[in-house]
C-alpha cells in the first residue's frame, strides 16, 4: 500500500490485478490512474495499489546501466551498481540506494526513485515502460 503524501503526478504504481498504472490525480481518500490496459481515467483506493519494485529490467527501462557488481568494501555484501547521468544506485537484496556524492537515500521503489530523482534535478525520470 502507498499514502497519499508519498506520491506525485505521473508516478508508476502496480495494481493489486497486476496492471501497470500511473498516477494522474491526487486526493485524500484515492487516486486517479491510467494504463495501457484500460483506455480511462479510474479511481483506485490507496490500498489497491502497491510499489512497482526496482527490477533489472525496470532499471533499465528508466535509463540506469549495469557497470558493476561486487562485494562493498565495507560491508562484504554483494551489490550491483548502476548508474544514469552521474548518479548510481547500489542494488542489494531487492532494496536499492541512490547515491550522489556522500548522499546515500533509500529507493525501494520505483515511485520513490522517481521522487528522488526529480528532487535533485528538478527533472522527471524517463522511463520507457
Amino acid at each position: 500500500m502507498v499514502q497519499a503524501n508519498e506520491l506525485r503526478i505521473g508516478n508508476y504504481l502496480t495494481s493489486l490485478n497486476g496492471y501497470l498504472v500511473r498516477v494522474v490525480g491526487i486526493s485524500k481518500e484515492k487516486v486517479q490512474v491510467e494504463s495501457n490496459a484500460f483506455n480511462n481515467t479510474l479511481s483506485a483506493a490507496f490500498n489497491y495499489l502497491a510499489p512497482v519494485l526496482l527490477t533489472p529490467d525496470i532499471l533499465s527501462q528508466c535509463g540506469f546501466v549495469e557497470i558493476g557488481t561486487g562485494a562493498n568494501p565495507q560491508t562484504r555484501e554483494l551489490e550491483t551498481i548502476y548508474e544514469q547521468e552521474g548518479f548510481y544506485l547500489s542494488v542489494k537484496d531487492d532494496m536499492a540506494t541512490f547515491i550522489i556524492g556522500t548522499l546515500h537515500l533509500p529507493a525501494p521503489s520505483l515511485h520513490r526513485l522517481q521522487n528522488i530523482f526529480f528532487d535533485l534535478t528538478g527533472k522527471e525520470l524517463g522511463i520507457r515502460l
